[in-house]
């Protein structure tokens, strides 16, 4: 999630000598603390430091930020003039300092790592500027929604306009990804997000579609707006962690991937507790087709650095470790890069345990219970074979919020081990991939 490193004392330390819009606004301060978390963790991706107010700047606004009190935007956009007054704005020239900051990560990081740019979405976009700063209540955005519309629609009409050129500026400096953020997009309810906002979101993220990189649409607070969401057609959606993930497979997991969603404040537990909630949250949505683990909101400055370390040793558990010409012998011992691990941290731990209470089990040396964890691990991850499952077979669930669900082979892939499974859900017919060992002929 965005500012991933501001709990990191590395970047507490550059913090400390600059205000934070300096360092939006500096390339080499923005690109140091998006990589402070890539050299500690090995993240997959570096989301650009950066701020969804950078455009409210570039368009004529004041943007300041006030340490505590978040930040401030003057002056408010409440009428007609107030919008003809905004200024359509060249991003290479009014923001390129955010190219410049992207350009850095990626001679830094190479093609090894992917590069997140992003945006605010309309509606959030527009009631910062509308209120002035941020809002509980959102009493000036609602009444300009619902009393003057089609001066609502004007405002967001304008920021899509700016938007897709300020993410094409991102895409050509080498951003390979883009989120589109609506923080307070949970404020709405379905129906109001439906008719008031989502042909503006749906043009943002077409036109962020046609740069040719895939898109991610996060939304806070989004439980009552999945359906909505899904009919903007990002590549991704991003859950908060409100969201329960079976609900969200059923309602519209064959549609887009998914991105989320742990309790960022989960963190604050022992690390014990932290990789046990990333365990469940990968096990959660194991069902989906397409996933990215992620928090389901902003990381907190607060968080142990200890926690992170906990999320990340869970998440390198669960890939394949390179070759090597013998075991390890230690207790965290990973299967060869050809046999996936399908236990997981949490679970090779518990069986640890298990065969060493056992009297003969309490005898075993670590070489010999490596040896037993990793041939469960192999029984596990043996191959599909093609006379058990064929398309057009039935079958039944075992595991994930689908058990007992009863659907049909509708392909397989025999090198991973998968099948798509069509299952019938409140009378409609939606398409799921499983492992094999998550199915049994029906």
């Amino acid at each position: 999630m965005r500012q991933a490193g501001r709990y990191l004392p590395e970047y507490r330390a550059v913090r400390g000598n600059h205000d934070f819009l300096t360092m939006v606004r500096d390339p080499k301060l923005a690109a140091e603390v998006t990589l402070q978390p890539i050299r500690r963790f090995d993240m997959d991706a570096a989301v650009i430091f950066s701020d969804i107010l950078v455009p409210c700047a570039a368009m004529g606004q004041a943007v300041s930020f006030a340490e505590g009190e978040g930040p401030s935007l003057a002056p408010q956009v409440r009428s007609r003039t107030d919008i003809d007054r905004l200024r359509d704005f060249d991003p290479n020239q009014a923001t390129g300092f955010l190219g410049d900051a992207i350009r850095i990560v990626r001679k830094e990081v190479g093609d090894a790592k992917a590069i997140i740019g992003f945006c605010g979405a309309p509606w959030t976009t527009a009631s910062y500027m509308i209120e002035g700063g941020s809002s509980k209540n959102f009493e000036h955005s609602k009444r300009m929604l619902h009393a003057e519309p089609q001066l609502f629609e004007r405002l967001c009409a304008r920021l899509v306009d700016n938007l897709i050129p300020y993410l094409k500026m991102q895409v050509d400096a080498g951003a390979d990804v883009v989120q589109i953020f609506d923080s307070w997009g949970g404020a709405l309810d379905a129906r109001t997000y439906r008719e008031a906002l989502l042909p503006h979101v749906k043009r943002l993220v077409a036109g962020a579609k046609r740069l040719g990189v895939p898109v991610i649409l996060y939304v806070n607070g989004c439980a009552q707006l999945l359906e909505v969401l899904a009919d903007a057609e990002p590549d991704v959606l991003g859950l908060d962690w409100r969201v329960d993930p079976a609900d969200a497979i059923r309602r519209v997991g064959s549609r887009c991937a998914f991105q989320g969603n742990l309790d960022p404040c989960v963190l604050f537990a022992t690390p014990e507790i932290v990789e046990r909630e990333v365990e469940r949250t990968l096990a959660a949505f194991a069902p989906q087709s397409g996933y990215i683990f992620n928090l389901g909101s902003g990381i907190l400055p607060g968080v142990p650095v200890e926690s992170m370390d906990a999320v990340f040793k869970v998440i390198r558990g669960r890939r394949p470790r390179a070759k090597s010409s013998g075991s390890s012998g230690s207790p965290g011992a990973r299967p060869k890069a050809d046999v996936p691990d399908l236990l997981g941290s949490a679970e090779r731990e518990r069986l640890r345990q298990q065969i060493s209470s056992t009297d003969a089990g309490s005898h075993f040396p670590p070489e010999m219970l490596d040896s037993i964890l990793e041939q469960i691990n192999a029984i596990r991850a043996k191959r599909l074979e093609r006379h058990e499952f064929r398309v057009g077979s039935r079958v039944r669930v075992n595991e994930g919020p689908f058990r007992g669900e009863v659907g049909t082979v509708a392909s397989l892939d025999e090198a991973k081990g998968t099948l798509h499974v069509s299952l019938v859900l409140s009378g409609h017919a939606h398409e799921f991939e499983f492992d094999w060992w998550q199915l049994e002929r029906a």
